[in-house]
This record gives C-alpha cells, sequence and structure tokens, in this order.
C-alpha cells in the first residue's frame, strides 16, 4: 500500500499551502517524524494544485535521503530553508520544531536542541548516529582491513544502549562511573571492558573530528577487568589429549597446530599446499575473515592433516563441536579454543622458539609489506622444524 497523500494543505490559517508526505510506521524511527512538507509558496489554491505534483516527488526523494546516515542533522538545518518556512510568512520556532520531528517533547534533550536551534540558532550538538557513522569512517580509513560486518552491530548496540545516559557532549567521567556501577549487576567483567572499549572507540572520532571539545571520559575512567583464576580458561591435560584424540579429531588437529576454531571450519581443500595450510578471507564461508592482519598467515600442517567439509556457518559448525566436546569433558573452562592453549604450553614444554611459535599462530606483529602482512617473516622449512617438535612431543605423549 502506498503512503496516504492529500492534496495542498495549510499549516496554519491564511498562511501558505503545503504538500504534506505522510511516512509509514516501519521507517518512522529511522526519519524521526511521521510527515515530511514542502511549501508552495503561494495562498493561491488553484496555484497550489499545479505545483503540487512536483513538490510531492520532491518530498518522496527526500524522505530517501533522510533514510541515509547525516539525514537527521541534514533534515533539522533544511528546516530554516524556505522551502519548509514559507519564505516571507515564517512557522514559529515551536510549529518548526514539531513539523521537522514529527511532534515535540520538551522532556527530550534533543527535541528541546532542535527547538534552540530554530529560536536563536544554537548549534546541534553531536548526536550517537553521527559518532557511529564517524567511528566507521575513522576505523576502516585507519586500519589494515575494513571492520567487519560482525563488529559493526556489537559497537552499535553498545552505543544505543548507553545513550540513555545523555548525548556525547553531556557525557561526563562521574556518568561513566555510574554507567560501569550499573553494568557490574548485570555482566561479567570481560563483557563490560569490551563494551566500554567499543565506546572509547566511538568517543575517539568525535574528538578525531573536533565535534566535542572534551577528552575522552571512556578512557580517562580507568576499569581492569580481572577473571577469576577459576574462571579463566585453561589447556587440555595430557589425559583429555589423548581422549581428544580417539573421539574428536578436528580438535585434535587444533591442538597440533594452534589453529582457531574458524580458521580450521573456513579452510578449504585448495587452502591446503603440501604441508602448508593458508589463512586467509573466505568469501564462500559467509565471508568469513581471519581475526587480525596478523592472522593473514601460512602455518605448517602435519603430513595426515585432514580438514572437514561442510556446508554451513563457521560459527555453527563451532557451536556444534563445543557442545560435543562437552559430554566428555564438562569442565566450562575446557572449551574448543582450549586446543590453541594447549598447542602454545606444549610448544614450551618442547623447547620451540617463541617468535616462531608466534608466526605459526598468527600474534607476530605485522609491518611492511603486503607480503609481510600476510604471510610472516619465516621461511616455511624454520615454521616446520618448530612444528615438528611440538608434534614429536604430542606423538610421545600418545605413546
Amino acid at each position: 500500500m502506498s503512503r496516504r497523500k492529500h492534496g495542498p494543505r495549510q499549516l496554519k490559517s491564511g498562511g501558505p499551502f503545503f504538500a504534506v508526505l505522510h511516512i509509514k510506521q516501519k521507517d518512522r524511527a529511522a526519519v524521526r517524524k511521521e510527515r515530511l512538507v514542502r511549501s508552495l509558496q503561494t495562498t493561491d489554491h488553484s496555484l497550489a494544485l499545479k505545483r503540487y505534483g512536483v513538490a510531492l516527488s520532491h518530498l518522496e526523494a527526500d524522505l530517501q535521503a533522510l533514510l541515509k546516515p547525516h539525514a537527521f542533522r541534514e533534515r533539522v538545518e533544511c528546516g530554516r530553508e524556505s522551502d519548509l518556512t514559507g519564505g516571507n510568512d515564517p512557522l514559529a520556532p515551536l510549529e518548526l520544531s514539531r513539523i521537522t520531528l514529527g511532534g515535540f517533547n520538551p522532556e527530550d534533550p534533543i527535541h528541546d536542541a532542535v527547538f534552540q536551534y530554530y529560536k536563536s540558532g544554537q548549534p546541534l550538538p553531536v548526536t550517537w548516529d553521527e559518532a557511529l557513522d564517524l567511528w566507521l569512517k575513522e576505523a576502516n580509513r585507519n586500519r589494515l582491513q575494513p571492520v567487519s560486518a560482525g563488529t559493526i552491530p556489537k559497537v552499535r548496540e553498545a552505543v544505543e544502549a548507553f545513550s540513555h545516559n545523555g548525548q556525547p557532549h553531556q557525557i561526563t567521567k562521574q556518568i561513566v562511573r555510574q554507567w560501569i556501577d550499573d553494568m557490574e549487576e548485570k555482566y561479567k567483567p570481560n563483557s563490560i571492558k569490551t563494551k566500554k572499549g567499543y565506546l572509547t572507540a566511538v568517543f575517539s572520532a568525535l574528538i578525531t573530528n573536533d565535534m566535542v571539545n572534551t577528552s575522552n571520559p571512556f578512557k580517562d575512567v580507568k576499569y581492569s577487568a580481572k577473571t577469576p583464576l577459576a574462571e579463566q580458561r585453561r589447556t587440555f591435560t595430557d589425559e583429555e589429549i589423548r581422549l581428544i584424540h580417539q573421539k574428536y579429531p578436528q580438535v585434535f588437529w587444533m591442538i597440533m597446530t594452534g589453529l582457531r576454531s574458524g580458521e580450521y571450519f573456513s579452510r578449504l581443500s585448495q587452502d591446503l599446499h603440501g604441508q602448508m595450510l593458508t589463512i586467509d578471507r573466505q568469501p564462500s564461508k559467509g565471508e568469513w575473515r581471519p581475526k587480525t592482519p596478523s592472522s593473514y598467515r601460512r602455518l605448517p600442517v602435519p603430513k595426515d592433516f585432514e580438514l572437514t567439509p561442510h556446508k554451513i556457518m563457521v560459527s555453527s559448525k563451532t557451536t556444534m563441536l563445543a557442545r560435543e566436546l562437552s559430554k566428555d569433558i564438562p569442565d566450562p573452562t575446557a572449551t574448543v579454543h582450549s586446543a590453541r592453549h594447549t598447542f602454545y604450553s606444549i610448544s614450551r614444554r618442547a623447547d620451540c622458539n617463541d617468535s616462531v611459535i608466534e608466526a605459526i599462530t598468527g600474534h607476530a606483529k605485522k609491518e611492511g609489506s603486503r607480503v609481510a602482512q600476510s604471510y610472516g617473516l619465516f621461511a616455511d622449512e624454520v615454521l616446520l622444524r618448530e612444528a615438528q617438535k611440538v608434534w614429536t612431543f604430542i606423538e610421545n605423549l600418545l605413546g
């Protein structure tokens, strides 16, 4: 069903006629109003009818533009233009605010800011939506790879959950401290640390772009997330490694190679070249990509190493494996990711070179050329030499 359309309408008695476009319910949250209006620049109804069709087409185009980023500020600023105010017969600030916002709530700080803008020209404060747009632009510009599709909704969720505390220019260290206190009643320390990190990054983008004149309150408030030792992930015991070798070959290959579960389940047969496995983007697996730039690499695998073909999402495959593993190893601190920690532990027991192990696991810092960023600095022979120490140790452990 199309939007309801009316002929020319007068918003106040004796004033100019307007074209009015009512916005669908599903679009109102994004546009933050119930209708769009455009002055027909006349008090003559016959002339207004002639101009109505063109004006309505313009309103349709305006709506599409308003559904895009940065629309709110542009929409408010357009309210001062003659198309909305009626030229020599301008609307009052309160009426302008109601038209722009689809209503007016004096207790809403955004509504009050719009009213003050129309009343006195007071600049509009930056909004959290604008802050998110700036953060994404800055992050994609400064990072070696774009922000992942999975990260964006997490950052947006953290910002939206925090936004009731005030607009960016209103946030103080006291507000952040109170927010942390409130969060500690619902979330674990690591979750709070992650959300605080998202908010810190978003606010930093505002500072970089001179949108706020203050220090970063999220950065200024220190918060240390300490997970109790009893809750920290542990490595697998030697006995558990023997069990895993017998029943969970996929986890066993992660122990042997230091692969993350996502890295293992995202690989295809063409990624395996002899005893070297390439970790890179995998568009065919839901646009999967490595966790960090240093995770793009080549790593050694045993001669009998096997991949597991599947057609489901990488994350779903990991979840299924974790559920199965927990039947035999119910300890919540011994997870699929413990395989990676076990590889590290055994590499030390086998007296491996730490720098080479970091390159194998993708923890080595990557700088310089694109090749260096993707594949590391060590020759395949060196990587194989250190990995073989781990494999020999595990083979001896298995007996």
